[in-house]
């Protein structure tokens, strides 16, 4: 059966990060993505991305603002 796992929303825009297709496990408590054969990744602001089959790690990018000298989530 055929299903959407989204690994992430952002949060200013409510997109998601969402690969529709079977054989494919999403723990979002420790970020392992497990494809069982090559998927899109697809988003409504950018390109498709093709991901091989495989184990990976889906985690939260922060970046660092010398300015205000604040750690913060990236926005999507």
């Amino acid at each position: 059966m055929t299903k959407d796992i989204i690994l992430a929303q952002g949060s200013a825009t409510g997109h998601t990060h969402r690969i529709t297709s079977t054989g494919v496990t999403f723990d979002a408590k420790t970020g392992e993505l497990v494809l069982k054969k090559p998927v899109v990744l697809v988003h409504e602001e950018h390109k498709d991305v093709a991901l091989p089959a495989g184990t990976m790690y889906v985690g939260i990018k922060r970046e660092y603002d010398p300015f205000a000298e604040v750690i913060r989530k990236v926005q999507d």
